[in-house]
């Protein structure tokens, strides 16, 4: 029986391990998770019902041939929950959990093993895994699938506090000031968890745009075809077929989510076929809009944010940090607003980073990764987007030689597709890597069976002429 081992337990990993044993029945999946709980990872671990996901229930299917999959579980466990087109994150986690428990349970061909993995090593098409107690694994195939990790912009350094950290709750006063670096998503989340639990104190926001996360709205989505897409794929070519479109179908009663909605399917595919000097274009210019019009939040969510702008609670200021120091009363903060020549100052009693996800190998905190890029098994993408892998999702080394041995899926692999952050675009690469990976085996079982065989008739023929 062959063995995988996966490294991460959150949504990729699960995805990754569920696609694997739906593929065969001679595949053994070990997965490596420190965490109490299976397909949570960062996303999907809070309990707070105001962290909700960002993509409508209807797409969040572990199974892309069964979109209704997730909508059925949720009928059948919270039926209340089932109502709605945006639950609570947790949920989800839940139901991941449990389609991998179910496998746990049959034919003994996967099974959780609690720890941190640390090294790796590849020795005659066998991988070698340490973990941090020492224990070691052995697989044909690892799969990396260690999801998102909070960005480590150094602020942390200068008394800024990550939203999430423990205790954070109990260290916040209902009356405190604060003051938040970043507005997206991650600020999104933070803000409208503080104001439910009765946080009345005021809210600065800053970033160096201002832009919050547009809002989600139903509408008809457009179908297009690859003869539809922009025949130039720069960013400037493909802005310029964004806004046509869009007022397109704005004047078909529609708008520019229609538009956003309807190349998905081809957003990897677009960035695939980008140079990297496109890429560097795209990421210095343009992916901030990409992002709050790509990634939304739900109605519900805008409206307690929009509420709490309206009072005068929240405010989000467009501009650049100049200085952060801690003092007896909190932080001291210095800000530059865009537009303005003034240099603004304000005293809270906590700077919180919101800053979104890491994606850089050199500075994560995962010493898996590290370790990688040091032994040269793996290396970072030239944009230090995450690291270096193929379409097909094997870890290319350090010459740039692909790895038929390690592979990734999930945000890790951001470089290679870009688009890979959200479960639609997860299952699928997961979908794809199981059948890779499967069919690669069976190929290799039939030429062992073919040499098998060859040898047999040599043997006999030996034994023949003697």
């Amino acid at each position: 029986m062959r063995r995988i081992l996966i490294i991460g337990g959150g949504a990729s990993g699960t995805l990754a391990a569920l696609h694997l044993l739906e593929t065969g029945s001679d595949i053994h999946v070990q997965l490596v998770e420190a965490r109490a709980d299976i397909g949570s990872g960062l996303a999907y671990s809070t309990i707070d019902d105001s962290h909700v996901l960002n993509v409508r229930t209807g797409n969040m299917s572990a199974f892309t041939e069964d979109p209704d999959h997730f909508k059925r579980w949720l009928s059948a466990r919270q039926p209340a929950a089932a109502a709605g087109e945006f639950v609570p994150r947790r949920l989800f986690g839940m139901y991941l959990c449990e389609l991998l428990a179910k496998h746990g349970r049959v034919g003994g061909r996967f099974e959780v093993i609690r720890g941190t993995c640390t090294a790796l090593a590849v020795r005659n098409e066998v991988v070698l895994a340490t973990l941090a107690d020492e224990t070691r694994l052995e697989a044909e195939q690892v799969i990396l699938a260690t999801g998102s990790e909070p960005s480590n912009s150094g602020q942390s350094d200068i008394g800024f506090i990550q939203p999430w950290s423990g205790g954070i709750e109990r260290a916040i006063a209902p009356g405190e000031a604060l003051f938040i670096l970043g507005s997206g998503l991650t600020m999104v989340d933070f803000v409208v968890s503080r104001i439910r639990r009765g946080h009345h104190g005021a809210i600065t926001v800053l970033s160096r745009r201002g832009l919050t996360p547009q809002i989600h709205k139903t509408v008809q989505v457009k179908n297009y075809g690859m003869a539809d897409l922009p025949p130039r794929l720069s960013p400037a070519a493909v802005l310029k077929w964004f806004r046509t479109e869009a007022r397109l179908a704005e004047c078909a009663g529609s708008d520019w989510r229609a538009v956003i909605d309807g190349i998905r399917p081809y957003t990897q595919w677009i960035w695939r076929s980008m140079s990297l000097k496109l890429r560097s274009q795209f990421l210095r210019h343009a992916r901030p809009w990409w992002d709050v019009h790509r990634h939304r939040m739900a109605p519900h969510v805008a409206e307690e944010l929009q509420s709490a702008m309206r009072s005068g609670q929240l405010r989000i200021v467009a501009g650049t940090l100049l200085s952060a120091r801690p003092t007896p009363r909190g932080m001291e903060i210095e800000f530059w607003t865009r537009g303005r020549r003034n240099i603004e100052s304000l005293t809270v009693a906590h700077a919180v980073q919101c800053t979104g996800i890491g994606t850089n190998p050199f500075t994560s905190s995962n010493p898996l990764i590290r370790q990688l890029v040091a032994s040269g098994l793996g290396r970072v993408d030239p944009l230090g987007l995450g690291l270096d892998v193929t379409a097909d999702c094997a870890i290319a080394d350090r010459h740039g030689i692909p790895s038929s041995n390690l592979f990734a899926v999930g945000p890790i692999t951001r470089a290679a597709l870009w688009e890979i952050t959200a479960v639609p675009d997860i299952r699928n690469q997961c979908a794809l890597l199981a059948n890779r990976l499967s069919l690669r085996a069976r190929q290799k079982g039939t030429a062992r069976q073919q040499s098998r065989e060859r040898s047999k008739s040599w043997e006999e023929v030996r034994s023949g002429v003697t």
